[in-house]
């Protein structure tokens, strides 16, 4: 008896690594980071992109998201990434987050890499800057982040449209003029519900929860966004589905 469960220990192990290997192997390469924010214990953030851009959990707790788990931050708290160059512009860029105001009208960074991007509130209203051609070009929307609800938000910026363009639960919200050559500062800490806290300690804290973090080194079109914001629910139901129907098996 003993001796079947322990075939049927290894026969389960070997499966599950084989489809967790296949997942990952199936990852977009232009996914320059993928913080999904799941682990639920720990202080680390696992980057699910087929990059190594892990985080660290800076006084920040583990709590339920969107879906799965997600990150809560209580004003004070973040998550610190020191990233790698291929998070950087280059010709193109998309950030996309999940978040969960605790509070109307709040201030404070949903994320910020200086010299790249940041992605904020503003009296609740979200915006976005972009550097590009050694400025700050702002795109700012009318939108206004209430508390209690969650919100998806995506912002893409290109080179060769010379325009940044943010994105609301999947809709366009804003558009605005951000021409010029943008780049990456290395050594430059990304931070997330913050302001770099190595650069700018005590700083443009958020506070709420914040899930599934992205990176990509491409303008995503509307209808990716818009994916994306499935994506989330379809690739934890899969992962579910995956490990039941193995365990049953």
């Amino acid at each position: 008896m003993k001796k079947s469960l322990l075939v049927f220990a290894i026969v389960i192990g070997f499966v599950l690594s084989l489809q967790f290997f296949s997942i990952a192997q199936a990852v977009d390469d232009t996914l320059t980071m993928h913080l999904t924010f799941d682990e639920g214990k720990g202080g680390d953030a696992e980057d699910h992109s087929n990059f190594q851009n892990d985080g660290v959990l800076e006084g920040a707790e583990w709590v339920t998201g969107k879906i799965g788990k997600a990150v809560s931050f209580d004003g004070g708290s973040y998550v610190g990434v020191m990233p790698g160059a291929e998070v950087g512009i280059g010709l193109e860029t998309t950030w996309a987050l999940w978040f969960k105001p605790d509070a109307d009208g709040q201030g404070g960074y949903l994320a910020a890499l200086h010299g790249t991007m940041t992605i904020t509130l503003s009296a609740g209203l979200i915006r976005a800057q972009v550097w590009a051609n050694t400025v700050w070009n702002t795109i700012d929307t009318n939108v206004s982040a209430k508390g209690g609800e969650w919100y998806h938000v995506a912002v893409t910026w290109s080179a060769e449209s010379g325009e940044g363009t943010i994105y609301v639960d999947g809709e366009e919200v804003a558009t605005a003029p951000a021409a010029g050559v943008a780049g990456f500062k290395g050594g430059r800490q990304l931070a997330i519900a913050a302001n770099d806290q190595l650069s700018y300690p005590g700083t443009g804290f958020f506070t709420g929860v914040i899930d599934d973090f992205r990176i990509y080194n491409r303008a995503l079109s509307e209808t990716e966004v818009m994916g994306l914001i499935t994506a989330l629910a379809v690739s934890y139901k899969a992962k579910l589905a995956v490990t039941w129907g193995t365990i049953k098996k």
